[in-house]
C-alpha cells in the first residue's frame, strides 16, 4: 500500500478529514469510543503521518497533528446519535477496504457518503410496530390488563413516528425524548383518566419503555471502564441520566394528568 507523500499538504488534510468524518459516523451510528478511533486508525494508514492526538467528546472530536513543521487543528462537530447496526458495521467494513486500499483516495467521501445515506434493512412501519410490541409486552410482564396493553401498544407507536418526524427535522436529541415522551405517556395518560385501563406507573413507563437510552448507558459504561476514554464514557453516562431524567418529568407530568 503507498503512503501520501507529507509534502502533498492538501491531499494530507482531505485524508485526515475523511479519517475524522469516518470516526463520526461510527459514533453517529452509536458505536463505542474504541471503534471509532479504529475507523479513523484505519483511513489515516494512508498517510505517513504518526505524530497525532484525537480528543474525544461528546458533542465533538477535536485532531491535532503536524504537517510539514506546522501544528495543525482540526475539529469536527457531532450533529446527531442514532443506533444502526446495519450501519456501524458497514462503516467499518469501510474503513477495513480504505486500508487495504480496495477504494481509491479520490472515492473515500463519495463512498462514504453512500454508507451514512444506507437505507433501512426493513421499512420504517417495522421499527415503528417493534416499538409498540416492546411497550405491550413489557406491560405484560407486569401483569397489565388487555385494555391497557392496547393503550400502551398504540401510545408507544404514535411517539416513535413523532420521534423519526422530528429526527427527520434535525431537532436536537433531548427535545425529541421530551417531545415524543410527552406524546406517548401523555396520550397513556388522557385515555386512564377517562377510565379505561388500569390507572398504574407500570403502564406509563410501558408506554415510553422505548425511549430509555439502554445503548447510550453501556456504550457510556464501557468507554468508562476502558481508561482510554473516561471523558467521552463519563459524558455519555451523564447525557444518558439527563435523559432519565426527561423521561422522569414526562412519567410526572402523565401521572398528573390521570388524577386530575
Amino acid at each position: 500500500m503507498n503512503h501520501i507523500e507529507a509534502n502533498d499538504t492538501n491531499q494530507i488534510k482531505s485524508i485526515i478529514n475523511s479519517a475524522a468524518n469516518t470516526a463520526l459516523t461510527v459514533l453517529h451510528f452509536n458505536g463505542v469510543t474504541a471503534m471509532a478511533e479504529k475507523a479513523f486508525n484505519n483511513v489515516m494508514s494512508l498517510t505517513n503521518i504518526k505524530d497525532f492526538d484525537l480528543l474525544w467528546r461528546l458533542d465533538n472530536i477535536t485532531v491535532t497533528y503536524k504537517v510539514n513543521g506546522v501544528s495543525e487543528i482540526l475539529v469536527k462537530p457531532i450533529y446527531s446519535i442514532g443506533t444502526s447496526l446495519n450501519g456501524l458495521y458497514t462503516t467499518m467494513e469501510f474503513s477495513e477496504d480504505v486500508k487495504n486500499g480496495k477504494i481509491p483516495v479520490s472515492d473515500i467521501d463519495t463512498e462514504l457518503r453512500k454508507v451514512i445515506e444506507l437505507p433501512l434493512i426493513h421499512k420504517r412501519i417495522v421499527y415503528i410496530l417493534l416499538d409498540g410490541l416492546a411497550a405491550a409486552f413489557y406491560l405484560k410482564f407486569h401483569h397489565g390488563s388487555f385494555e391497557s396493553i392496547v393503550i400502551v401498544f398504540c401510545a408507544a407507536m404514535i411517539g416513535e413516528t413523532v420521534r423519526y418526524k422530528l429526527q427527520s427535522m434535525s431537532v436536537p436529541g433531548n427535545r425529541i425524548m421530551f417531545l415524543s415522551g410527552i406524546t406517548s405517556a401523555g396520550i397513556t395518560g388522557i385515555i386512564l383518566h377517562f377510565g379505561f385501563g388500569t390507572v398504574d406507573i407500570d403502564t406509563l413507563i410501558a408506554s415510553i419503555i422505548y425511549l430509555v437510552p439502554g445503548l447510550r448507558m453501556i456504550n457510556g459504561f464501557i468507554d468508562l471502564t476502558s481508561l482510554k476514554y473516561t471523558f467521552i464514557g463519563s459524558q455519555r453516562l451523564l447525557n444518558a441520566m439527563y435523559l432519565l431524567l426527561i423521561l422522569a418529568v414526562v412519567l410526572l407530568v402523565a401521572f398528573t394528568i390521570t388524577l386530575i
